[in-house]
């Protein structure tokens, strides 16, 4: 297998491409049979740091990795065979296969079709700014905030958002009222002043 000079710039982690160098020099016929504590043993990495960067290399296509019995792993080298990456970089699974332009607006129609049901339990106004918020667009605008997120459930989002409305609105009020106040003071001194001047 041939190694590219520039094998760690392609990583954002040298240690990736270094391990992924480990697993090509170790590797016979594309495929390493070890154990992650060797692998540690071997480049110095803690076992957590070589779990992870095996996991970056699976996403990305490079590698796969079978557990087998006992705490041993069989890594394939996806040069030697057709491999595809099983999760997205950040190390989720695939949850934007298929999430395109052309796609995003029935996403987001069924967004806003799945808080139809909840007007009954929240204000119309609320819905609609949460809605608006969780639905915007990422830059490349494929996804929308809400599917970048690690979880997910409606229902508790509606409810901290509720209740996160409820005391913002609050204090808001409360502030823009004690400004308001604080202004016809003022007025009011200004006027007794020129009042007091003439």
């Amino acid at each position: 297998m041939r190694i590219d000079n520039d094998i760690l710039i392609k990583f954002p982690r040298p240690r990736d491409g270094l391990i992924l160098v480990y697993l090509m020099a170790k590797a016979v016929d594309g495929v390493v049979t070890t154990t992650y504590q060797q692998i540690a043993k071997d480049t110095d990495y803690s076992v957590k740091q070589v779990r992870s960067s095996l996991a970056v290399l699976e996403s990305r296509g490079q590698t796969e990795g079978r557990p087998m019995a006992g705490l041993g792993v069989e890594i394939t080298l996806c040069e030697t065979v057709d491999c595809k990456p099983k999760k997205s970089l950040n190390g989720r699974p695939r949850a934007d296969q298929g999430q395109t332009k052309g796609n995003v607006e029935k996403r987001k129609t069924d967004f806003y079709n799945s808080l139809i049901p909840y007007l009954q339990q929240y204000p119309k106004e609320m819905i609609r700014a949460f809605f608006d918020y969780w639905s915007e667009l990422n830059k490349s605008r494929t996804k929308m905030r809400f599917e970048n997120e690690k979880t997910w459930e409606t229902p508790k989002r509606l409810m901290t958002w509720a209740s996160k409305e409820k005391d913002y609105g609050t204090n808001r009020r409360s502030n823009t009222q004690a400004a308001l106040e604080a202004g016809a003071t003022a007025i009011n001194r200004m006027l007794a002043n020129i009042d007091g001047e003439g």
